[in-house]
This record gives structure tokens, sequence and C-alpha cells, in this order.
């Protein structure tokens, strides 16, 4: 395995510090890669998960799954050498997986559209899943698999070690001194209190008829709103169930 040609950053983290992040990001990972597995294990074994938005959480697993598998490697990837396998797999997949997840969120917000607005059933939805697939996979797979074959000799690699310092710039600190001058911080103090009484005067002049305007566009949309709101509900909950968000470790 060639590490020769690896060259870590400088970076304002202790060994301990790197050491606890490693933990920390397995251990998310792990919890996420158990939920996928829960997920997945309901919607085989019980047809009452077998609703359209579960099918899209159901599909959407399987990229979890693997996303969180490349994450509990963690920083044994870019030890292993920039050139390795191992480092070029994980960021394949982190890559490739993580930015799917996000679309796949997108064609759910698009199936809750449709069922409530559009009042599509089971069987049109079901002939939208190859296009969503075609999306949130096959799209994601193209500028993954193309940073593979990407390196210049100025920058090397675009997958590799991401771990890097920003030094502190020589003007940072002059503009910090300029925050805290007492000058400036009264300035402030008074924009603050006289947006606050614009706001308050602007609140005031509103008039009757138009909160009784606004009050009826609210009825008429109670109805749409509830029910949009119930499978919001839902659906937040199993995303919650599905993919707790890891910090994608220091690479």
């Amino acid at each position: 395995m060639d590490t020769s040609a690896v060259q870590v950053p400088r970076n304002n983290l202790t060994a301990a510090q790197l050491h606890s992040i490693d933990i920390a990001v397995r251990t998310c990972a792990s919890v996420s890669v158990l939920a996928c597995i829960l997920v997945i294990g309901c919607y085989m074994f019980s047809r009452r998960f077998h609703t359209p938005l579960n099918r899209l959480i159901f599909y959407a697993t399987w990229g979890n799954i693997l996303a969180h598998l490349a994450e509990l490697i963690a920083r044994s990837g870019p030890r292993a050498g920039e050139t390795s396998s191992l480092c070029r797999f994980q960021a394949f997949f982190i890559q490739w997986f993580t930015s799917a997840d996000a679309l796949w969120n997108l064609c759910i917000a698009w199936n809750v559209y449709l069922i409530l607005f559009r009042h599509y059933g089971l069987p049109e939805l079901r002939r939208l899943e190859w296009r969503y697939f075609i999306l949130c996979y096959g799209l994601e797979f193209v500028p993954a698999m193309v940073f593979l074959f990407i390196e210049t000799e100025s920058k090397g690699r675009v997958y590799g070690d991401a771990i890097a310092h920003i030094p502190e710039q020589p003007g940072d600190e002059s503009y910090s001194s300029l925050e805290t001058l007492p000058e400036l911080a009264d300035l402030r103090r008074r924009q603050s209190l006289a947006n606050i009484i614009d706001f308050e005067r602007r609140l005031r002049a509103s008039t009757e008829g138009q909160e009784k305007k606004a009050r009826r566009l609210s009825l008429e949309r109670h109805n749409a709103a509830r029910a949009y709101a119930k499978f919001a509900s839902i659906y937040f909950v199993s995303l919650i169930i599905t993919w707790v968000w890891v910090a994608e470790p220091l690479l």
C-alpha cells in the first residue's frame, strides 16, 4: 500500500482529537446502519408499510446503507493512502450515495404533491419509480465515477485527504478589533432598536380588512394544509428513522 505520496496537511487537531472524531463518526454511522436495517426489515416483512411513500424510503435506504458503510471507514481511508483502493472506495461511495439521498427526498416530496393535489393512484406512482432511480442513483453516479479519474499536476486527485488548515489572515485581527469598538457596538444597538420600532409601527398600521382577508384565505386552505401536514409529518418521522445525519469525516 503506497503511503509515501500522502502529505497530510497541518491542522490544529491532536491525535487524541482525531481519534475522538473517528469514534463519534463510527458510532453515529453504526446507529444509522441499524436504523436502515430496521426500515428494510419492516418493509419486507409487513405489508402495512407498502405505501407509495414508504416504497421510495425503502429504495433510498439502500443507498443510505452504502453511504454509512463508507462513513464507518472514517479516517482509515486517508491513512491508507490517497491512491489506495480503500480511500477511493470510501470517497466514491460518499460522493454517490450521500448526494443521492437528497434527491430521494425531492422525489418523496414530489410524490406527496402528486397524491394530494393531482390525486395520483398507486399504478401512476409506480410508473414513475424507474425515473426516480435514474434521477437519484444514475445522475449522481456520473460525477462520482468521473472524479475517480480526474487528476492534475498542481492539485492532484479530486478524491483524497481533505484535512486542511486555514491560516488566520493578517487582516482578521484588525477586523475583529473593529467589531468590538464601543462606538460600533452602540451604533448597532441603535439600529436594532430602530428596526424594532419600525416593525411595531408597521404591525399596528395593518387594517382590519386585511386581517379579515387573511383569515378567510387561511380557512379556505385549512383542509389542504391539514392533509399536507399529515403526510409531511409521516415523512419527517420516517426520515429520522431511516437517516441520522452524520457529518462527513475529515478526509
